[in-house]
């Protein structure tokens, strides 16, 4: 219900300006989801909801992102290595698992979740930096 209203607000921005907000956005949704495990369950339901805002802030900014950078006779390739990190995370998710049986053995389940917007964290971190050195997107010809 919020795709289109979300990506119309936000098309008027940079991509990885608006990239890195919606990581941010996400990575506060996961904080609220461990904020949760303090006893208002209801804090779940905003968490899933500021993080599903953020993916869809994140979602088609990157794939544009992506498109831009590429050069035109290759967009496909381009477009088809979004894909890699959604591999790399599917790949090491199996770390969350036993970490999440950590917290619970002391006490704190919902720490998996703070663990998780650190992760988030560390990317926009990752991606400001990119943009620094890259700097701002230029459409390849060639």
């Amino acid at each position: 219900l919020l795709q289109l209203p979300v990506s119309i607000v936000f098309e008027r921005f940079r991509a990885m300006p608006s990239f890195i907000f919606g990581l941010v956005v996400a990575a506060i949704g996961f904080g609220v989801i461990g904020l949760a495990a303090t006893g208002a369950a209801i804090l779940v339901i905003l968490g899933i909801a500021l993080f599903a805002v953020g993916e869809m802030i994140t979602s088609p900014r990157i794939q544009e992102y992506i498109t831009w950078i590429a050069p035109k006779e290759k967009a496909g390739l381009y477009m088809g290595s979004n894909f890699l990190g959604t591999m790399i995370g599917a790949t090491l998710s199996g770390i969350y698992a036993p970490l999440y049986g950590y917290f619970e053995r002391i006490g704190n389940p919902g720490g998996v979740w703070y663990v998780l917007a650190g992760h988030m964290v560390l990317a926009v971190l990752v991606f400001i930096a990119f943009v620094r050195l890259a700097g701002e997107f230029k459409v390849q010809s060639e």
